[in-house]
């Protein structure tokens, strides 16, 4: 594994207990470009154009929208 995948994997969030996978959120339009479960290919988006988070921090997001 190289180094700069191995500084990316540093870099991503941490997921917490119940939640298995991330999503990539444009910064542009805000809407989800992908959910991946494997680490390597969250840590290899372009995060100049991508908010890598947790998938439940996306979903706890959408609930709050939605309850406003």
């Amino acid at each position: 594994m190289s180094a700069e995948i191995k500084n990316a994997l540093e870099r991503l969030p941490r997921l917490p207990r119940h939640c298995n996978s991330w999503v990539a959120v444009s910064k542009t339009t805000g809407e989800v470009a992908v959910e991946t479960f494997d680490p390597r290919v969250a840590a290899s988006i372009d995060q100049e154009k991508y908010n890598v988070i947790p998938a439940y921090e996306w979903l706890v997001s959408l609930n709050n929208r939605r309850a406003q």
